[in-house]
């Protein structure tokens, strides 16, 4: 099961649904299900602009599933129209990848875990555990 670790409050407005673009300066051929991992870090201004409490917001921890669903490279044009999907500042696209994500699911309890660089795979105690939660 791959997994990849992304910082708050990015990972729990995917889980929302509102972020539907994860961007990175990197592509993947994954497709499918990928396990998402909230950071250790939380990025506060962040968070308050979205609304959530830094404090309280779940970290170093398994907290849901996505689904990879195709890779976007941006023009100019598409960074601007995609915006509301990628949550991504600036006028231009620069570097960024787009990870289109598809069918968040939540866990119904976080599971502790450090998390790593790239994309991984999930330790299996970790994945049983996260199966056992969803019913996969």
């Amino acid at each position: 099961m791959k997994a990849l670790t992304i910082r708050q409050p990015w990972a729990e407005l995917i889980l929302q649904g509102r972020k539907q673009i994860e961007l990175r300066e990197w592509t993947t051929d994954h497709r499918g299900l990928l396990v998402i991992h909230a950071g250790g870090h939380v990025e506060e201004e962040a968070c308050r602009a979205y609304g959530f409490d830094p404090a309280l917001i779940t970290r170093a921890a398994v907290v849901g599933v996505v689904e990879v669903v195709e890779m976007i490279v941006f023009t100019p044009d598409s960074w601007r129209d995609l915006r509301p999907l990628h949550l991504g500042l600036g006028d231009d696209p620069g570097r960024w990848q787009g990870w289109r994500l598809a069918n968040p699911r939540r866990l119904p309890e976080p599971i502790p875990m450090s998390g790593a660089r790239g994309l991984y795979d999930l330790p299996e105690a970790i994945a049983a555990a996260l199966r056992r939660q969803l019913g996969l």
